[in-house]
């Protein structure tokens, strides 16, 4: 497997915090050198903007969707949580994040990630790179900020 010598970076992002702003997003992206890996069961939005289709127009092979890792029970918010294929999606993504040597930015709708099923795939996601030895790993959040920038707050799991 290929070892990159720089840190991997998994980012949080519910774009609900960001609105309608991809363009941050795909300069972000750019910047990072990372993929947006869309984990909602149904990679579609009342915005055209958070559309799959749009996404896949817009950010080109820096957008990927793994359904495996979306949540079947998506419309209740939070409430009883079951991943498509958790063992799966997270399998794939961490393929996607060694093997590319890409940092990862993990994105659905929520806006808050303490009641989404993104919580579970970062701690998945930590547990599982954080096994290969030697690795850097750093964990991160997105936050939208005076429609100007994104900033990163790090320590995405320090009480």
């Amino acid at each position: 497997m290929y070892a990159p010598i720089y840190p991997i970076r998994i980012y949080d992002l519910g774009y609900a915090d960001i609105k309608d702003r991809l363009d941050l997003l795909a300069g972000f992206l750019e910047k990072q050198d990372a993929l947006l890996v869309d984990v909602r069961f149904k990679p579609w939005s009342k915005s055209p903007i958070w559309r799959a289709e749009n996404l896949r127009k817009v950010l080109g092979d820096r957008y990927v969707h793994i359904p495996a890792l979306g949540n079947i029970n998506y419309s209740e918010h939070g409430e009883n949580i079951q991943y498509a294929n958790l063992d799966r999606g997270i399998q794939e993504a961490t393929r996607i994040m060694w093997l590319q040597s890409k940092s990862l930015v993990i994105m659905c709708q929520c806006w808050d990630r303490d009641h989404c099923h993104r919580m579970g795939i970062l701690k998945r996601l930590e547990e599982t790179a954080c096994s290969i030895p030697s690795q850097p790993l750093v964990l991160a959040d997105l936050r939208h900020i005076n429609g100007k920038d994104i900033h990163i707050q790090k320590g995405l799991f320090d009480d």
